[in-house]
């Protein structure tokens, strides 16, 4: 099924609900995942995981190491047929400025800076799809590349970016239909009690939006605590947005800034991801703030605990879908449904997790 096709079905089955005067049923009683074998390894640092729609390709972002090892983005093939494929930094000559649209932005990410965050996609036609990155290496941006799936290797091409207002640390971020973006601002990253915020819930930071031609406003009134994972109902009228220090997921108009509603949760939440029926999926640690950020360059041991939660948005419900955490995989950031699989990205390691139904017997 296309991502156009999905999105479609999404849009369609919240304004059949809402004529009805009925919410969405909940995903159902929880359903145990077990581990099983990785869905990747090799790539460290996979925090965040978003598919190339109408494609079998899982995009993941390499952070930058504590050592200062340079990030990059990896292809991951769905299917297993595949080893990773590193779709950025890439060969010399293959950024694509679109002068159009970012004739007064700086050059490309520096190679050997470069440490890529949160992801988003955004389909252009048949063959392009347009990935959003959040970056921290050398610069506080949205990097902005073109994808061309059409043929067997997925090819990254860097066209452009958008600088962050000064004091903004990007997190999460999530394409508009209008053509611009929000991003979560999750701290000041000049505040040096940042983290005594955090430790206590007290806001730090909030969601910024973008649009071409107004630039960067608050896209929301209220402050929060570490804001996270972000995305985008396909209306554009809503957004929902992870309080990561707060353990609170949120739903947010961008018609009405007053209007809001949270739900309390038992762990850190982090990046939040869309499912072909409707829900999202909601990944993060069972920890404390002051615990999980910045423990590998501190190299102070990492919380491995985690938890990966299915929202149904319009009720803001969950259920926990997996628990986990231990020496061979933890200290979850994303989740994805691939299939019946679900695949866990981590700030940690070099596995990309992989789980599956436990009435299910191993095997792809």
């Amino acid at each position: 099924m296309s991502w156009s096709n999905i999105l479609f079905l999404i849009a369609s089955s919240f304004a059949l609900l809402l004529q009805a005067g009925c919410r969405p049923a909940d995903p159902g009683p929880t359903e145990e995942y077990q581990a099983a074998e990785p869905a990747a390894t090799g790539v460290k640092r996979a925090e965040d995981l978003v598919r190339l729609p109408g494609t079998n390709w899982i995009v993941a972002s390499s952070m930058r190491g504590a050592d200062g090892e340079p990030g990059a983005l990896y292809a991951l093939d769905a299917s297993g047929a595949s080893r990773p494929v590193k779709l950025y930094p890439s060969e010399p000559g293959a950024d694509e400025l679109d002068r159009a649209r970012f004739r007064d932005r700086p050059g490309p990410p520096d190679a050997k800076s470069f440490c890529p965050h949160g992801l988003n996609v955004r389909p252009l036609n048949e063959t392009d799809i347009e990935l959003y990155v959040v970056n921290h290496g050398g610069r506080e941006s949205i990097e902005f590349f073109r994808v061309r799936v059409n043929g067997p290797m997925p090819r990254a091409h860097w066209i452009g970016c958008v600088l962050l207002p000064d004091h903004a640390f990007g997190n999460g971020v999530a394409p508009l239909p209008d053509g611009g973006l929000v991003v979560t601002n999750m701290y000041d990253p000049s505040d040096r009690s940042f983290m005594s915020k955090f430790a206590a819930g007290r806001p730090t930071g909030g969601v910024l939006r973008w649009e071409p031609a107004a630039g960067w406003s608050q896209a929301v009134s209220h402050l929060l605590s570490g804001a996270n994972g972000v995305e985008v109902t396909p209306d554009g009228d809503s957004i929902f947005v992870s309080e990561w220090a707060a353990r609170r997921l949120w739903s947010f108009s961008l018609t009405d800034k007053s209007a809001a509603r949270s739900i309390d949760l038992e762990f850190l939440p982090d990046n939040l991801r869309w499912t072909e029926r409707g829900t999202l999926l909601l990944a993060g640690q069972d920890a404390r703030p002051e615990e999980v950020f910045g423990c590998e360059g501190r190299h102070a041991p990492c919380p491995l605990g985690f938890t990966v939660a299915e929202v149904v948005p319009e009720r803001l419900s969950s259920r926990v879908l997996v628990r986990g955490g231990d020496g061979s995989f933890g200290g979850a950031t994303g989740a994805l449904l691939v299939g019946s699989d679900l695949w866990v990205g981590s700030f940690r390691g070099d596995i990309v997790g992989r789980f599956i139904p436990a009435a299910r017997k191993e095997g792809r």
